[in-house]
């Protein structure tokens, strides 16, 4: 679970801190999320693999901020290969993700979706 966003309310932080995550991540076959985020600011995935969990392979809350994610594979999970919710309106732009036999739709609440079939 990445949460900046529950500081960043409590104590009044400044600024939009945001979340990274580059290099190779596994959240493969969890009881439930793959990966989890609560984020203030921009998300910015790289290279994650989040197959075969209870639930949503990446599910995330961005309050201010837009999503990135690239070069991803979000397949066979319980729910949705990726469920994003939107504050405020925003985009998620998607590079080279591939989300496929799932058990529900990919979901963009709130926000807009790019997709790039090619991995940067």
């Amino acid at each position: 679970m990445l949460d900046n966003y529950t500081y960043w309310s409590l104590y009044g932080l400044g600024g939009t801190p945001g979340v990274t995550l580059s290099g190779a991540s596994s959240f493969v076959g969890n009881y439930d999320d793959g990966l989890f985020f609560d984020s203030v600011g921009l998300v910015s995935l790289t290279k994650i693999t989040a197959d075969g969990n209870g639930d949503d392979g990446v599910y995330g809350e961005t309050h201010l901020g837009n999503v990135l994610m690239a070069c991803g594979s979000l397949t066979g999970n319980g729910g949705s290969g990726w469920y994003l919710k939107f504050w405020v309106p925003g985009t998620a732009t998607l590079k080279g993700v591939f989300s496929y036999f799932n058990g529900d739709f990919d979901i963009a609440d709130g926000g807009m979706v790019q997709f790039y079939r090619s991995c940067p």
